[in-house]
């Protein structure tokens, strides 16, 4: 029964041309193991703040608050998984 199992690990994850950087693939990686941006902890807000003005709209459902996936551990500011001012 646990071979039949085996085709069904895994998940296909495709790097295109803006990965080239090995933090950008250990970022795509974090979210194909289920991981979510540590600015979208409820707790954000006590650790950075979001200058929205500088934010395409397009991208700010990537900074919007609600999950919380603090997992019990601390806020991040250095996480692979945490945007960065650019």
């Amino acid at each position: 029964m646990g071979r039949n199992l085996l085709p069904l690990i895994g998940q296909d994850l495709s790097i295109g041309n803006r990965c080239e950087k090995r933090y950008v693939v250990v970022h795509e990686v974090g979210h194909a193991l289920g991981l979510n941006h540590e600015q979208s902890r409820l707790d954000r807000d006590r650790h950075v703040r979001v200058l929205w003005r500088n934010i395409a709209l397009g991208g700010r459902p990537q900074f919007w608050r609600g999950l919380d996936n603090a997992h019990g551990v601390d806020y991040d500011l250095t996480s692979i998984m945490h945007y960065h001012p650019q």
